[in-house]
């Protein structure tokens, strides 16, 4: 059993919520949809485990699977209504985000011990695990990280909470909708920047305060230590080929904005130099008395001020340069990251010859003879280890 017991927690900005989402966490499946969801190789949904998943509802209560009577797309959209939100334009390419997709989870070995205890699991495809109970120390843990999510937000923007014990690792997926108070008319509405920031910077510092708090109020009591955006998560569970190609998109996405960003300090350090060089000029024309001295300080006024000006503009690019710059090597780190945890080693057959010695030993010349002879044996090994590389 591996020691590195991490909680795991993933957020995804929401800004709309399909029906197939919906049904996917409450499972509202039959035997047909489920062999199809199984088709895929990436998926691992157990139908003789199915029954001990479970929710919590609004009254914080355990309660079977899908037990409300209205399905999770519409009881959000009511919350969505009760607040006043809505949407732009349907053709609009930018939407607001209206919800918050929780992921909880943890050290895989940990959360089948929280879920099952000592039981045997087979988590072959098509086992038979119908002999399992579930363990109330998963229900606990459940209640806990309710009881965490409601603290933040609210028991009534809870809209989902949803635990799923029949795949590989048990995890809990808990939809939220995020709302703030305007200041003018002190009334609530659907507010993502208020519970998650207003920019990268702002979210992955309370994205940091999350984990913290969750291990401190949670993850502790189960002997899970404090994780991080990648590290612990079910990344098994995830769309692996979704987020690799959101990670590349926002990895793209920064590495513009980083290099508009070096354009754009480059041209004001242009016209900083530019401006530079007339005070120079002026100062040049005052000694050799071509202009007076109130035209001189007119003129240096002048161009003082806009040297001023955009030095200012050219400091506030270099606080987004590195911004940018932190933004993009968080993204390609998490993106190695994410590839580690995906692909797995294989093993693929290498074809290729033992290095042997095929020459006699000479009677004269025997030190020469080895070093040729390593030399050839050390080319064949090199070969074959970049087969093995590749």
């Amino acid at each position: 059993m591996t020691t590195d017991r991490k909680q795991a927690m993933h957020v995804e900005a929401g800004k709309s919520f399909s029906t197939a989402e919906a049904d996917e966490n409450e499972r509202r499946w039959n035997e047909e949809k489920i062999g199809r969801k199984n088709l895929d190789l990436t998926n691992h949904y157990d139908k003789t485990r199915m029954k001990l998943n479970f929710e919590i509802g609004p009254d914080g209560k355990i309660h079977p699977l899908g037990y409300q009577e209205k399905p999770l797309e519409v009881r959000l959209q009511e919350r969505l209504d009760a607040l006043g939100w809505k949407p732009f334009k349907s053709d609009s390419k930018i939407q607001p985000n209206c919800c918050a997709k929780f992921i909880f989870g943890g050290n895989h070995d940990r959360t089948l011990e929280m879920a099952f205890g000592n039981q045997t699991v087979s988590l072959e495809k098509n086992a038979d695990n119908s002999h399992l109970h579930r363990c109330e120390e998963i229900e606990h843990w459940a209640k806990d990280v309710y009881d965490w999510c409601v603290r933040r937000y609210g028991q009534e923007n809870v809209v989902g909470f949803q635990v799923h014990l029949d795949e590989s690792s048990p995890h809990i997926h808990a939809l939220i909708v995020p709302v703030g108070v305007r200041l003018k008319s002190g009334r609530e509405c659907v507010m993502w920047s208020v519970k998650f920031g207003k920019d990268r910077f702002e979210y992955g510092k309370i994205l940091k305060d999350m984990h913290t708090s969750l291990y401190e109020d949670v993850g502790s009591k189960y002997g899970l230590e404090r994780g991080d955006s990648i590290d612990g998560r079910n990344v098994q569970h995830l769309n692996k080929r979704e987020y690799i190609r959101k990670l590349t998109k926002e990895a793209k996405q920064a590495e513009k904005a980083v290099k508009g960003l070096q354009s754009m300090m480059r041209h004001l350090e242009s016209k900083i130099f530019s401006y530079s060089r007339q005070l120079e000029e002026a100062e040049k024309e005052l000694v050799s008395g071509r202009i007076t001295l109130d035209r001189y300080e007119a003129q240096k006024a002048d161009i003082q001020k806009l040297i001023a000006e955009y030095q200012a503009k050219l400091e506030d690019k270099a606080d987004k340069l590195n911004e940018k710059e932190q933004e993009l090597e968080r993204l390609t780190n998490d993106a190695i990251k994410v590839h580690s945890v995906l692909q797995p080693f294989r093993n693929y057959k290498v074809d290729f010859t033992s290095p042997q010695i095929t020459e006699k030993v000479p009677l004269f010349g025997t030190d020469k003879w080895v070093e040729r002879q390593n030399r050839y044996i050390a080319k064949q090994f090199t070969e074959i280890i970049r087969k093995i590389e590749s």
